[in-house]
């Protein structure tokens, strides 16, 4: 249902998605954390746009890498086998990004 969900409008969106045991003292209470981004820029003034079943989720925005990176850091931190659609390991494993030298020109 929630892949459904995110291929709504056409839009290309990259997802982990892992669940974690609540900590604050109650018995088999899990949430959910996810790390959603969209391929594309989205402009929505839609306040219920992200939201599951009804609830709607704390959301936090981050644009550059070295946020990201930390947000999927906390979304596997419980659980390293999380529901994702992109290789995400490269971007965690702390790989400089290799560089390709331009053509010469002749």
């Amino acid at each position: 249902m929630l892949e459904n969900d995110l291929k709504r409008n056409n839009r290309k969106w990259n997802y982990i998605i892992s669940i974690e045991k609540n900590h604050e003292g109650y018995i088999n209470h899990y949430h959910i954390h996810a790390y959603i981004r969209c391929v594309k820029k989205l402009n929505t003034t839609d306040l219920s746009y992200f939201d599951v079943l009804g609830n709607h989720p704390n959301i936090q925005f981050h644009s550059n890498y070295r946020s990201s990176k930390a947000m999927i850091k906390c979304v596997l931190k419980e659980y390293n086998e999380p529901l994702s659609n992109f290789n995400y390991q490269d971007l965690i494993a702390d790989k400089p990004k290799k560089r390709t030298k331009a053509p010469e020109l002749q």
